[in-house]
């Protein structure tokens, strides 16, 4: 959809957003509804396209210190919406986290704006900003629980969020970095995406009919009138669930799984799923018309150093053996980005800034650390890295 000659040069109008508690000014943010804002993002991928000039880029900024996740969703031809998980913040002008006052908090959000010349703005979100006690943008109703963000999507208008609810891991060791246990699903639907993150209407839609270890969701996708689950079973097997976009918010109804005779059947019934695949987790499946195939990005195995992906011409197989895309730098040694502790996660695929021409997918992946007291005194940990790979054509 082209976008009227006079929206295109005129001057867009910010508004300038106070939240009556905090002592400085949250970042400037322009409202997307005057714009062409994409309604549902699998049409727009698959049908009109998108071509995103700019990479994405995380620099420290409105106190935002660095998060991982990751997600990305297109909001319009020029604009995107990030979602992160575990996020560091502080105050509006902090750009280091080895400062008193440093909070984390479970997520935040962030809007990237491509502008002329292939220069990009960014401005990140959350609640009760440069506050003594700043709240993530999604909270769970149970207290001490948090969300992360697993996956986000546009469907006629609504943005919906897929949440990974988070409690507290019983009998964890003092230095137990992994001292969390995954407790359920929500979705999130915002019916107000193009607004300012600040007054997001948003409602929770719990999933009751996934939970790990046999149920866990890796990631999802649209395909014409249905919602695809990727099922994580054990980290060992992947299945996959699908619901109708015309019943999408019975979230307790509606479900059904591919089955071994390669069928769909009703329901969520793990021990009848049949097995797309033994193998590590995905986290983002994509179609690519130029291959003419879905290309799924894998989660990085604990402490390896390689992105992998696999490939298929439907959603139901056959899907390929995995391929090694990248290799991390800073999990390879001798590599000069390389630490002892360091161990990568969650590449994602921006499927907005792929380029047909060249081929070329970015991706961004994360960082992380054993030794808290060098992620803090280390801003290049935990903080998002971006990457170009090619799509293989054969």
């Amino acid at each position: 959809m082209m976008i009227p000659r006079m929206l295109r040069c005129s001057v867009l109008l910010f508004l300038i957003l106070t939240v009556t508690s905090c002592v400085h000014t949250p970042p400037l943010y322009v409202n997307l509804s005057q714009h062409n804002p994409i309604i549902d993002d699998y049409k727009a991928l698959t049908n009109a396209g998108l071509a995103q000039r700019c990479c994405p880029e995380f620099p420290l900024k409105d106190g935002w210190l660095g998060g991982d996740g990751d997600v990305s969703v297109p909001l319009d031809a020029t604009t995107t919406l990030f979602l992160f998980s575990d996020s560091y913040v502080g105050q509006q002008n902090q750009t280091k986290r080895n400062v008193p006052g440093t909070k984390i908090i479970a997520n935040t959000v962030a809007i990237q704006s491509c502008k002329w010349e292939d220069e990009s703005e960014i401005n990140y979100f959350w609640n009760r900003m440069y506050t003594s006690n700043p709240r993530p943008v999604f909270e769970p109703k149970k207290h001490g629980n948090k969300f992360w963000v697993n996956d986000a999507f546009l469907l006629e208008g609504k943005l919906y969020v897929l949440l990974e609810e988070i409690g507290e891991k019983e009998n964890a060791a003092p230095d137990d970095v992994f001292n969390f246990t995954q407790v359920g699903y929500t979705l999130a639907k915002i019916d107000n995406p193009y607004d300012t993150p600040f007054t997001w209407n948003i409602d929770y839609l719990p999933l009751p009919g996934f939970q790990h270890p046999q149920t866990g969701i890796s990631c999802l996708t649209r395909h014409k009138e249905y919602v695809y689950f990727f099922i994580n079973n054990n980290d060992r097997v992947q299945q996959l669930v699908r619901k109708a976009v015309t019943d999408f918010e019975d979230m307790d109804n509606g479900f059904e799984y591919f089955a071994r005779d390669r069928s769909w059947q009703p329901g969520i019934k793990p021990a009848d799923m049949d097995t797309l695949f033994t193998g590590f987790r995905c986290t983002t499946v994509k179609y690519h018309s130029a291959v003419k195939k879905w290309v799924m990005i894998k989660d990085i195995q604990f402490k390896t150093n390689e992105i992998k992906m696999r490939c298929s011409p439907e959603l139901t197989g056959p899907w390929s053996e995995e391929r090694v895309v990248y290799t991390i730098p800073e999990t390879t040694p001798g590599n000069e980005h390389f630490h002892e502790n360091n161990f990568c996660y969650l590449p994602r695929e921006c499927t907005q800034n792929y380029n047909s021409k060249s081929c070329e997918m970015v991706l961004t992946y994360d960082v992380n650390n054993f030794d808290l007291s060098y992620v803090i005194n280390h801003e290049l940990i935990y903080t998002p890295r971006v990457i170009t790979i090619y799509l293989p054509v054969e």
